[in-house]
């Protein structure tokens, strides 16, 4: 609605629980509002119904054309319509399911389609209007024939309800209900394509690429034709085993499903091959706690797992702590071989502690040339002001170096701050340098200038347990508590697309299984009532045949998978 610029039409839900929203006063002005109680509470819709009337009044009483307003307008029936299913589907403390969200989505949809109507009088929104919304709305969003005869029913029961609340004629809603349907003679509109099963081949390849996890959701979906939902919801409390010795399948009967609201039941018959695949990944899961069988979690675990195998096969050189304990089981205790074939000594020997390797060190004094006085200099002579500048600690420095003090002394003295003393002489006007003498080699100054002591290994003592190879199942506790995740159909969906994009398989969408295994079913049996097979299989059904029927459907579906598998 023109009014949801400035007034919301739903609050939205904060990190911290509770419902909010933005909105512009009458002055153009952006703030904040905050409505009490619990996100979806009895009592944030109360707050936040209120508050949106009180707004609505706000701005009607200033605007001279609705001063004195006596008629309702397509704003009003909306928003009737908007706040009975707002507080149907989601006050109280009743989790909202998918299809709540999905229908007040649609609702909303409605409202905006119909924002430039908006201060028309409900009764004078005629046909003609109607089919206006609708081109427009397909000029906007591309819509095909299907989505639009969805929208245009909305449309229609949003004024239904007007009519109900005394907020419409019924004989605009009759006008209304005159406007046709989209169907294929419209060619100017994209039309429904027909959803192809999936092929074997694709299926066979993506289920070479995929982790366990996805492997065994993928294999369940295409032997039984279950809705992605159903898949991802699987769960053990649901099926029931009893039948596996006397028919040789299960009966997974799921509590949430497409036609759980309309009370009907929902009976997937597992076949031996599906039976197969879920107690294999059964045995292998990390995650055997969990109260749903597929966890995303476990299935990140196992990706970050195989991550780190192929790294480590991948990896030419070994690290510094696998160099280093090479040498020392060879032998090697020599610190001046050790610097020369390890890059790092210090965290080398870090790492192998860590591991629980017991070294024991001894050390002596590092041995210099008997001409070698030192690597510091001053290489002009201060003057006696540039002298009596100096701190206590930078006049001690300057008496070493003047003293030609070996490095060692030095570095005892000032460790790792001598660079930081010898910048502070110079910045008084002492010329500090340094020099390397051409007789040194590289590895005696790195071993002078890194280790100051040479070391030397006396003790090695390897851990008694080796380390143990990571598992899928020691990555999984490794990583976090991830005892609460759940796949939703869209989560599942996208990694599978994840497999098909990096290995350039033809894509498909996770319906495409159903399709696929409803197929199989129909030419396997296609002489041997193929059709009523695949209906009793796959869950379809129809109204007159619902009480008769569904005992007939579910042994026919037993028989049919306990034969193919």
């Amino acid at each position: 609605m023109a009014t949801s610029q400035k007034i919301p039409d739903a609050p939205n839900r904060h990190k911290k629980g509770h419902g909010y929203c933005y909105y512009h006063d009458a002055n153009g002005a952006r703030k904040q509002k905050t409505f009490p109680g619990k996100f979806g509470s009895e009592k944030m819709w109360n707050a936040f119904r209120k508050w949106r009337a009180d707004l609505a009044g706000e701005y009607h009483s200033q605007s001279p054309q609705n001063a004195s307003r006596s008629f309702a307008t397509v704003e009003d029936v909306w928003c009737a319509f908007h706040d009975f299913h707002a507080k149907r589907r989601l006050a109280g403390d009743a989790k909202q399911t998918r299809s709540d969200k999905r229908y007040m989505n649609d609702v909303e949809c409605v409202g905006r389609m119909l924002q430039p109507y908006q201060h028309i009088e409900s009764n004078k929104f005629d046909s003609q209007m109607l089919d206006e919304v609708l081109e427009n709305e397909r000029l906007k969003t591309g819509n095909g024939t299907k989505r639009l005869n969805d929208k245009l029913q909305f449309i229609q029961k949003c004024f239904k309800f007007g009519v109900r609340k005394n907020l419409v004629d019924s004989a605009t809603y009759g006008s209304l209900l005159t406007v046709e349907k989209f169907n294929k003679l419209d060619r100017h509109i994209k039309q429904p394509g027909t959803r192809l099963p999936c092929s074997e081949a694709d299926l066979m390849e993506a289920l070479a690429h995929a982790s366990p996890t996805i492997h065994t959701m993928l294999m369940v979906a295409s032997l039984t034709g279950m809705r992605s939902d159903n898949v991802c919801k699987l769960s053990w409390d649901e099926i029931d085993t009893s039948r596996e010795e006397a028919d040789g399948v299960w009966l997974y009967k799921p509590l949430t499903h497409k036609t759980a609201h309309m009370g009907k039941e929902l009976t997937v018959v597992l076949g031996t091959k599906c039976i197969q695949a879920l107690r294999r990944y059964e045995e292998a899961r990390p995650d055997k706690d969990h109260p749903y069988i597929f966890n995303p979690h476990a299935n990140y675990s196992f990706c970050r797992w195989q991550q780190g195998i192929r790294q480590r096969k991948t990896k030419e050189a070994s690290t510094h702590g696998d160099q280093l304990a090479k040498l020392l089981k060879s032998g090697v205790t020599d610190s001046r071989e050790l610097i020369k074939q390890v890059k790092n000594l210090p965290s080398a020997l870090r790492v192998l502690r860590n591991k629980g390797w017991v070294i024991n060190k001894k050390r002596c004094k590092v041995h210099n040339p008997g001409n070698y006085k030192g690597d510091w200099y001053i290489s002009s002579s201060p003057t006696k002001t540039q002298i009596e500048s100096l701190t206590a600690r930078e006049r001690e420095m300057f008496d070493m170096i003047s003293a030609a003090s070996s490095i060692s002394d030095l570095n005892s003295r000032f460790g790792t701050s001598i660079n930081k003393v010898a910048s502070k002489l110079k910045s008084k006007g002492i010329e500090v340098k340094r020099h390397i003498l051409a007789k040194f080699t590289k590895q005696e100054l790195k071993l002078c200038y890194m280790q100051y002591e040479v070391v030397e290994i006396k003790e090695v003592q390897e851990p008694e347990q080796p380390e143990q190879p990571r598992t899928w199942q020691s990555e999984f506790q490794r990583l976090h508590d991830m005892t609460n995740g759940v796949y939703s159909p869209d989560t599942f969906r996208q990694a599978v697309l994840r497999i098909v994009n990096k290995h350039n398989i033809q894509r498909f969408v996770i319906h495409q299984l159903r399709h696929y295994h409803s197929n199989n079913v129909f030419q396997h049996y296609a002489e041997d009532n193929g059709v009523e097979r695949q209906q009793a299989v796959i869950g379809h059904h129809t109204e007159s045949m619902t009480n008769k029927y569904t005992l007939r459907a579910l042994e026919l579906a037993i028989k049919t998978q306990r034969e193919i598998g």
